[in-house]
């Protein structure tokens, strides 16, 4: 306990393993969960190419930024030609 007192009460204790108590207590947040985590967790595979720890982006998407100007960023370098 990390040099915590460890204080002993009549009440209730939910153990869960995995962590998530605050998720798991509540069985409108569980079902929340259920349905949002997957899509986040598909979210993440197509941003980052692969799951956790199996990532084959250095970039986002594989590419960043998503900006259909070409050479948008030439625009604002220092023209040595007369226009």
């Amino acid at each position: 306990m990390a040099g915590y007192e460890t204080m002993y009460t009549v009440l209730g204790v939910t153990h869960h393993n995995d962590g998530a108590s605050t998720v798991k207590s509540d069985p409108l947040l569980t079902h929340i969960h259920q349905v949002t985590f997957p899509l986040y967790f598909r979210y993440y595979e197509m941003k980052w190419g692969g799951v956790l720890g199996q990532e084959t982006y250095l970039l986002p998407f594989g590419h960043y930024p998503l900006n259909p100007v070409q050479d948008y960023l030439g625009m604002f370098a220092e023209r040595t030609e007369p226009q």
